[in-house]
């Protein structure tokens, strides 16, 4: 059995790197511009290609070894080091890079890593083993003292024909891709015939955190009472400003009681007490009528 282990062992110390049951996308990731202070995101993608759940430890190396935290998606308060991937599964994480508020300008290298811990052997005749198997993501940072801002805003209604008095909701998506922490706000405005006739301004919402760089973050959705609204089509417009500064600008058509009024158009015969298709059934009782005496008529003769 000893030597059974010894020479698989000896396989995974000479198997190519595509062998291994651990996959992730290791694209470098390069950052030019970075603010001391600031947090950077990154997503990781992780693969376990093996037949059977695996543990995985994620840790960073280099310059930037104390540098990264790591969340799941749905969870980015709680940092953790390790997780644990069930066979065959893909599992997405983020990688947040906090650049240190005194670090000096210039160039840092290092790696974001994911390591399969490693299996001690069993004493069966199912024994096996395996190597901690690692796979870096080279990562290169420049810092810097310039301040660069962009912004990119999805804006998602929930509906665009709104029922008469219900709430206008929408979605907004915030997608930083500049180098500093944004906290933007919406100004709001609703127009009917290029008239306003609602404007609001919505500030960041309190106790949510800022966006991050290039980090994607949704808040929560803005939702706008129509009751005071006539019927009719609207445009809504959306400004994304930080102070004096505008960072964004949307903008999408929306209507109020525009199904309810096609609706009772095409019941109007039945609201009128003269249904369409009892119309129809007259003419052409009418036109049988017709045809049928001229009919009768020539055979008379």
């Amino acid at each position: 059995m000893k030597i059974f282990l010894f020479l698989i062992l000896t396989l995974f110390l000479i198997a190519p790197a595509g062998a291994s049951a651990l996959g992730l996308v290791t694209a470098p990731i390069a950052v030019e511009n970075a603010l001391r202070g600031e947090k950077i995101f990154q997503e990781l993608n992780i693969v376990n290609t093996e037949d059977r759940d695996i543990v995985i430890e994620l840790g960073a190396s280099g310059q930037i070894a104390d540098w990264a935290l790591f969340y799941y998606p749905e969870d980015r308060e709680n940092p953790i080091a390790t997780t644990t991937l069930a066979a065959r599964e893909r599992i997405n994480m983020f990688a947040v890079i906090s650049v240190p508020a005194d670090a000096p300008n210039g160039d840092y290298r290092g790696a974001l890593s994911a390591t399969q811990a490693a299996v001690e052997a069993e004493e069966s005749e199912d024994s096996f083993v395996t190597l901690a198997q690692k796979i870096d993501r080279p990562v290169a940072i420049t810092v810097s003292d310039e301040e660069e801002v962009s912004l990119a805003v999805s804006v998602i209604p929930r509906t665009y024909d709104l029922k008469i008095a219900e709430p206008l909701s929408t979605r907004i998506i915030y997608d930083n891709q500049g180098n500093v922490s944004l906290r933007p706000a919406i100004d709001f405005k609703i127009k009917l015939d290029d008239r306003t006739v609602f404007n609001a301004i919505y500030p960041y919402p309190e106790g949510e955190p800022a966006v991050s760089s290039k980090e994607q973050r949704e808040i929560p959705a803005i939702e706008i009472l129509t009751a005071n609204l006539a019927e009719g089509k609207y445009l809504a417009e959306l400004i994304f400003t930080r102070g004096e500064e505008t960072l964004a600008e949307k903008k999408f058509a929306f209507s109020i009681g525009a199904a309810e009024a096609a609706n009772a158009e095409e019941t109007g015969y039945k609201k009128s007490g003269f249904p369409l298709y009892l119309f129809a059934i007259l003419l052409a009782a009418v036109i049988a009528w017709v045809v049928g005496k001229k009919y009768f008529s020539r055979k008379q003769k």
